[in-house]
């Protein structure tokens, strides 16, 4: 995985696109998991890209029904609610623990997914944000962290101190692929994804300007992303472009 990417893409200002006349962009924009959903195709009829994206932002919102934790009873909301210690999950939620779990170990434990407890306490989720008190951030963090998760087999979950999970910092991503290949099975070759700055792109000379960090409505540079053709969660073939 190309962390760059990913870090580079929180600073993104827009996209640029650069193509001949022959090959028509069809851009189109919705709102999904808490940010702007943005999809671009190439090289395809009009109505044949309306239909594949239409089909993507459809797998956006189905991804977002899955594993947000601002709706209540979703699916995720069953699985931080239950009070099971040991829960058979889908496939689709054993592919993201599993995700989770290698990212964690890949990071030392910067990435946690396991802080749904925390980010409760601090009331992120619920825009009653505050700075909790010493003795009830110590009590909160006896019931987080993936040092509470085990996976075991191909679909179970065990976890101690009810720890809630929330995967807003890998979901983006994981929609993101989903999308990709909904439009990889209508037929689209060259297309972008944007979800919030986490970006797939197949095809060639797609640019994506940087915001610079202090000034604002200044590019930094751009990223060039050129024959992308691997998960976005895993791999990313750029250059930077200074301008």
């Amino acid at each position: 995985m190309n962390y760059k990417l990913y870090i580079v893409s929180l600073l993104l200002l827009g996209l640029f696109t650069c193509c001949s006349d022959s090959q028509q962009t069809v851009k189109r924009t919705t709102v999904a998991m808490g940010t702007i959903v943005e999809v671009q195709v190439r090289g395809v009829s009009e109505n044949k890209a309306e239909e594949a994206i239409n089909a993507a932002f459809k797998e956006f919102k189905r991804v977002d029904t899955v594993f947000s934790t601002y709706m209540k009873d979703n699916y995720m909301w069953k699985i931080n609610n239950s009070t099971d210690t040991s829960i058979q999950v889908t496939p689709e939620m054993f592919y993201m623990l599993k995700k989770s779990e290698e990212y964690y170990k890949l990071t030392e434990g910067a990435f946690d997914p396991a802080v749904g407890n925390l980010i409760k306490l601090i009331g992120f989720e619920n825009n009653e944000g505050h700075l909790p008190s010493p003795d009830s951030i110590k009590e909160a963090l006896k019931s987080v962290g993936w040092k509470n998760i085990e996976l075991t087999g191909s679909s179970n979950l065990h976890r101690k101190n009810h720890v809630v999970l929330n995967f807003g910092a890998i979901a983006k991503g994981y929609g993101v692929d989903r999308a990709a290949k909904v439009l990889e099975d209508h037929g689209i070759k060259v297309f972008l994804v944007n979800a919030g700055g986490e970006i797939k792109a197949v095809g060639n000379d797609w640019q994506i300007g940087i915001q610079h960090p202090r000034k604002k409505d200044a590019l930094l540079g751009k990223l060039v992303i050129n024959g992308m053709v691997e998960p976005a969660f895993f791999r990313s073939s750029v250059k930077v472009v200074v301008v």
